[in-house]
């Protein structure tokens, strides 16, 4: 223990000695004086030593030491001052212009920079020392001394490498290289490829990560450079112009490591040519651009990240920066021997691989002549043996010669192999400079046919039997049944209907389909599943015990048993069926719809129907159309009965729902395996679904080829257009409404009056429809004159029109007499409502009367709500007297005065505002304190509180002899006088496009956090005191109202856009199409530009800059796009002129 302290004097006098490696220049000779060596005993550094003797000396002299000047003249008596000397007329600028900075006075010693855990070598020993072994830190520092007294330089000069031929040079091309040099190298060519591609990764001890983290300093947090020694150009990076030039010379320098490129897979260096300067000792190392985990951790901060941003080949000052690939950078914390042996093996690795790369020139440049071709039995034999597939008989005789030549000239190559290969080692002397390539001979086998491991056919056979299924006959003849039944499903049945006997109306082809679709799905779901199910039982009923044991209870074993695996076959079995019988069905289907459109398919909107012929069609389906359609016109106009929109919806719903009803088929598991309890749902079979690509791909076309059927469908009603009037012209109709709207009942004494003013208009009706009558019977008389035989519904029709007016006019007189005997009923009806309410009325006098009685302000709420009622039946009696004294005077009855009701409603009228403003002010105000400040409507609240304010004030007059009900109005609007001066405040707070940035602002006004959170009350806000900021408050209101009404501005103008449809029409006959604008557009666009910019000039716009600039100037391009559409569309129509 006593001699740690010397141990820590020791180590740490030694720094100068373990760098000293690094502060020497080439010649040996420090760069800068550093401290004397001083001796001083230590256990664990002499362990550490080999030959502790050897490596002190007694100091001769005391460290150098650089004074502070600055310093040393506060210590020195009567120093001059700067202020004494006179600078008048001296030119400071000049001076300074004129002057040039000089370099950096103070100098650094290499341990400020570097971290000492940057140059500790990597060791596998146990941070616990057990008693008699050499600790960790005696390891590392043997190690650490070992490793700087070796020289890398020399280490591979020892390994015949010459650090000049490591990296690959230009070649001059007059350059003449002499081979077969007795005593040198037979092949001296100069290296082409980089050393860097055959660096061997497994003589690392470090990740990338795991080097850059060693300087990671943990007091300061920033992350230091590691030394290393790299292999660089002896120029500056600003003279290098080719990394190939032959005048290049590369040495092993001193380095600083500053970052590693995880993509590229470089290193960062930085020379040592003259220390570190200021700059470099403070400015955190750059990390790679996309770092590792590991290198993020040991980042110091994001900010300090762009320090060297965009280095390559940069040159800052005199202190070169590189980019170098890993076999040109050594880190002195690694062991240079291995490093050595590793630069030597990417060497080796090169030299030969070029010279191989050389030998193949050679003999790619061997001429083929005479060499001789594969005999045509060979390449016969061989085109017969590709030709075996069906696929490849399909191959034309053109593809296979090029291949056939490929293979000659391959055979050729081997050939010229052998031939060099044969030359080259006869004579080895002569051909010393060639390299053959290494051949991995395989070992000659000990006999002539391939080895087959010995085995016991009995044992494999036995194997066989016990994993197969198809070793019973009951399970063989089951699978047989699931077969046949399978494939009748396939062949037999189809989930939709795929030919049409004959046209049929749209609900009936929807039944039709429908109908379908259900049978298939019932045979599935019961009939096929009992088929299957009685089938396997039947043929594994007589196994018993066993593999095929159908009589199991216990379901683990039914897990391992063959029957499962039996289960699960005829379950794909099944899956399988069901997905050809949706494609077959599904297939058949659309072919159907897409025969019958076939005619149209190609039909463009704006078709128009031939107006000459409505009876025959051009567009006839090759085999029976699928639809009949009733057209009808009425006053609307032509139209059929059936929608358009019926049809896609009808066409695709029975295609989903065939797809969909496969679904829903249960698996046989749960009815062939009785004995088990199965828990849960029947699982379904696994089927076609409707997101498939192929059924999408089947409904896309499907509804093109509906909407393309619509076109002629629609242009064939259109062409009735002209005929609509004649069609409509039914006077049978007309007095068929006539003869049943008098037959209608009065139910009221209103209703009576209103039908016989309309009865007097019947025979001005029937005058007007005299010149239509005369029309149809002109017709009809034409058709006389040619004996034209008119059928039965004809003749009913004529008759109609003869005989209607007289019948309607006798109708006229049974329906008078009929009204007599409803005015006599209405009378009395009458006469008993009103007594009824009179008796009302007395009820309600009573009501009102005591309302008086209530001074309570606690039961505002309960007498607020009988005021509501009485209120209530008041009007419905206002409304019945109305509503009787109208009917007396249509039924000629004296006129009944209701005075006693309005009075009535005049002495309610007071007690209704009080109770009904004092409940709404209670409730309101609980509201307003204590809810959200979030969830109050602050807009109504003045508005609110004004209505109540007069109110109250009026029921304080009102009732002056009342004291208990004053006493109420009184207490309410004091409360409201109290309240009134808190409205600017919640106003304020509740102002519309109050957002998180205005509450921020608002917070850092009143020094406190107010956030419109839930528990946030208008009431808490009076607690904080914010009726003191009003001002302020209301300034931020303001601000937020401003910019709420930029942004409902912008959001107008974008949701206006939404809607705007540009219209894209064909002109005329020319085959192009046009764009049709309207004038709206174009001044909206100009309107919206001029808001736009006068938005742009606001003071208030800060908040939503960006999205302004951003919508002008797609309001501009829109602009811009419109005039030069609109100008060449113009050009074109005069050019087409």
């Amino acid at each position: 223990i006593s001699t740690m302290p010397q141990e820590n004097g020791y180590r740490s006098n030694q720094t100068s000695h373990i760098h000293g490696n690094l502060n020497q220049t080439d010649n040996g000779t420090d760069k800068f004086p550093s401290n004397p060596e001083v001796r001083e005993r230590g256990y664990y550094s002499e362990l550490a030593t080999v030959n502790p003797d050897s490596s002190f000396e007694v100091p001769k002299q005391a460290p150098i030491a650089h004074d502070d000047v600055l310093r040393e003249t506060f210590r020195v008596s009567n120093t001059a001052r700067a202020s004494v000397f006179d600078l008048q007329g001296i030119d400071i600028a000049q001076l300074l212009a004129i002057s040039k900075q000089g370099e950096f006075t103070t100098e650094f010693k290499r341990s400020d920079v570097y971290l000492e855990k940057t140059i500790e070598p990597k060791v596998f020993m146990p941070f616990y020392t057990a008693p008699c072994a050499l600790p960790r830190k005696v390891e590392i520092e043997r190690r650490k001394r070992l490793y700087l007294s070796l020289d890398l330089p020399t280490l591979l000069q020892e390994r015949d490498i010459d650090t000049n031929k490591l990296m690959p040079k230009y070649v001059p091309a007059d350059k003449v290289v002499t081979l077969n040099i007795p005593n040198e190298d037979p092949a001296p060519f100069d290296s082409f490829l980089p050393l860097h591609y055959f660096d061997d990764t497994e003589f690392e001890i470090w990740t990338p990560q795991a080097w850059l983290s060693l300087g990671h300093d943990p007091l300061t947090g920033l992350s230091k450079p590691l030394p290393g020694i790299a292999l660089l150009p002896n120029v500056s990076t600003s003279e290098i112009r080719d990394i190939k030039d032959t005048d290049l010379k590369f040495n092993w320098v001193n380095v600083s490591i500053l970052d590693y490129d995880t993509e590229k897979q470089l290193w960062l260096v930085a020379t040592d040519e003259r220390e570190h300067s200021v700059f470099d000792m403070y400015r955190p190392a750059k990390r790679s651009r996309k770092p590792s985990d590991a290198i993020q951790r040991r980042q110091p901060s994001p900010e300090k990240l762009t320090t060297y941003d965009h280095i390559d080949h940069h040159a800052s000052g005199t202190h070169g920066r590189y980019w170098i690939p890993r076999i040109q950078l050594y880190f002195l914390a690694e062991d240079p021997r291995v490093f050595a042996d590793r630069v030597t093996k990417a060497y080796h690795d090169r030299k030969r691989t070029e010279a191989e790369l050389r030998s193949a020139l050679f003999i790619d440049c061997m001429p083929i002549d005479g060499i001789g071709k594969l005999d045509d039995e060979r390449i016969k034999r061989m085109i017969e043996l590709t030709k075996t597939s069906a696929i490849s008989k399909t191959i034309k005789d053109e593809y296979v010669t090029p291949i056939v030549e490929e293979v000659n000239l391959d055979y050729a190559r081997t050939m010229n192999s052998m031939i060099f290969e044969e030359v080259t080692q006869s004579d080895p002397i002569s051909f010393a400079f060639v390299t053959l390539p290494i051949k991995q001979r395989r070992p000659v086998p000990h006999t002539a046919c391939v080895d087959i491991p010995e085995y016991s056919f009995n044992e494999v056979f036995d194997q066989f039997k016990f994993i197969s299924l198809l070793t019973s006959k009951p399970a063989i003849d089951a699978l047989k049944l699931v077969r046949t039944e399978c494939d009748y499903v396939i062949n037999n049945l189809s989930l939709l209907q795929k030919t049409i006997p004959k046209h049929v109306k749209l609900d009936e082809f929807e039944s039709m389909q429908f109908n379908q679709t259900s049978t298939t799905h019932m045979y599935l779901t019961d009939t096929w599943k009992n088929n299957l199910r009685q089938g396997i039982k039947t043929k594994f009923i007589d196994v018993g015990r066993g593999w095929y044991n159908i009589n199991e209870s216990d379901f683990h074993i039914y897990q391992v048993s063959k029957l499962k695996k039996f289960i699960e076959r005829v379950k794909f079995m099944m899956q399988d069926t069901l997905r050809f019988l949706v494609q077959d069905s599904c297939q058949n289907y659309v072919r159907m719809i897409t025969d019958a459109c076939s005619p149209v398919l190609n039909m463009t909107e704006g078709f128009k129907w031939p107006a000459n012929d409505l009876i025959n069609t051009p567009y006839r389906p090759p085999k029976n159309p699928l639809f009949h359609l009733d057209i009808t016109i009425d006053q609307v106009g032509p139209r059929y009965i059936t929608s358009y929109e019926n049809f896609a919806n009808n066409i695709l719903g029975a295609f989903d729902r065939a797809i969909v009803q496969t679904q829903a088929i249960p698996q046989i598991e749960k009815d062939i395996m009785e004995n088990i309890f199965w828990g849960g749902e029947m699982l379904k079979l696994e089927s076609v679904a409707l997101q498939e690509k192929k059924v999408s791909e089947w409904r896309d076309v499907l509804q093109k080829a509906v909407q393309a059927s619509l076109i002629p469908l629609k242009a064939y009603a259109d062409a009735y257009e002209p005929y609509v009037a004649l069609m409509n012209l039914n006077l049978n109709d007309t007095f068929r409404d006539i003869q049943r709207k008098l037959y209608e009942k009065a139910n009221t004494a209103e209703d009576l009056s209103e039908h016989r003013e309309w009865m007097k208009s019947v025979p001005e009706q029937l005058d007007d429809k005299k010149d239509d009558i005369h029309k149809v019977l002109d017709e009809f008389t034409m058709l006389d004159e040619f004996c034209y035989n008119l059928s039965n519904e004809d003749f009913a029709i004529k008759y109609n029109l003869l005989a209607s007016p007289w019948r309607l006019r006798t109708m006229l007189d049974q329906i008078e007499e009929q009204h007599k005997e409803d005015e006599e009923r209405f009378k009395k009806l009458q006469v008993q409502d009103t007594a009824a309410l009179n008796d009302k009325m007395d009820q309600l006098t009573m009501s009102v009367a005591s309302l008086s009685a209530h001074t309570s302000i606690e039961r505002s709420h309960e007498v607020a709500n009988e005021c509501r009622k009485l209120n209530k039946i008041l009007k419905e009696c206002q409304e019945a007297a109305q509503t009787y004294n109208n009917r007396e005077r249509l039924l000629g009855l004296p006129v009944t005065n209701y005075e006693k009701l309005a009075k009535l409603v005049k002495d309610f009228e007071p007690y209704r505002v009080l109770w009904s403003t004092a409940s709404d002010w209670l409730r309101s105000h609980d509201s307003w304190m204590n809810d959200p400040i979030i969830s109050v409507n602050a807009e109504d609240i003045e508005k609110n509180v004004t209505e109540m304010y007069k109110n109250m004030h009026k029921s304080i007059k009102i009732f002056s002899e009342n004291e208990g009900i004053q006493q109420i109005a009184m207490t309410v609007k004091s409360q409201i006088e109290d309240f009134k001066p808190s409205i600017p405040l919640i106003q304020a707070l509740r102002a519309p496009g109050m957002r998180n940035r205005h509450w921020e602002e608002l917070s850092e006004l009143v020094k406190m956090p107010v956030r419109p959170k839930k528990d946030l009350t208008f009431s808490k806000c009076l607690d904080m005191g914010l009726q003191k900021y009003i001002d302020m408050i209301s300034k931020v209101a303001e601000k937020a109202g401003k910019e709420f009404s930029i942004e409902q501005q912008l959001d107008k103008m974008e949701n206006e856009w939404k809607s705007v449809r540009f219209d894209v029409l064909p002109y005329k006959q020319t085959g192009t199409f046009i764009i049709k604008t309207s004038e709206e557009i174009s001044q909206m666009l100009d309107d919206h530009i001029v808001a736009t910019q006068s938005m742009s000039f606001s003071p208030f716009k800060k908040a939503f800059e960006e999205r302004i600039a951003a919508w002008e100037n797609k309001l501009k391009i829109t602009q811009e796009v419109l005039d030069e559409w609109l100008a060449c569309q113009r050009s074109w129509l005069v050019c087409i002129y």
